[in-house]
């Protein structure tokens, strides 16, 4: 098959899930339509699935660094964190990659932004914490790295 006729099937199935497929199910009740074609429509369906859990971790990274702003109240700390947080998604990406020698992705793996940007901003609330507690353990007169040090 050349490439222009697997852009016109392409083009075909994409038409055909998003106007008839979708459709189909969303009027019926009691029965699931259900289909397989391994070549294009299932990562069309998984690409479909990725963008809109995409949109949904970008909701859910606001939401996590209102939360982080409230809990420091400071602009600066909230972007650092935040920062941390997303640069956390490309080095898990990499262990899972080259590390534990996976391959290929599968659509549950991206329930991992969630789980990340979660342990993520617990570490951030964690660290933050002790760093203010470390005032009365060490002291007022503690320096700055003593105290982030003990913190760690």
């Amino acid at each position: 098959m050349d490439s222009k006729q697997k852009d016109k099937t392409r083009l075909y199935l994409e038409s055909l899930y998003d106007n008839t497929l979708i459709k189909l199910n969303d009027k019926l009740q009691h029965v699931q339509i259900t289909w397989h074609e391994s070549r294009f429509l299932t990562d069309f369906e998984v690409n479909k699935h990725l963008m809109f859990d995409a949109k949904l971790s970008l909701g859910s990274l606001l939401f996590v660094a209102l939360f982080v702003y409230f809990h420091m109240l400071n602009l600066s700390l909230t972007f650092v964190a935040l920062f941390g947080i997303l640069m956390s998604f490309p080095m898990a990406y990499c262990v899972f990659y080259v590390v534990a020698n996976v391959k290929k992705m599968i659509i549950l793996n991206f329930v991992a932004l969630f789980l990340i940007m979660g342990i993520g901003a617990d570490d951030i609330f964690v660290l933050y914490d002790a760093f203010q507690q470390s005032k009365a353990v060490l002291g007022h007169n503690a320096s700055l790295k003593k105290r982030m040090k003990w913190a760690y």
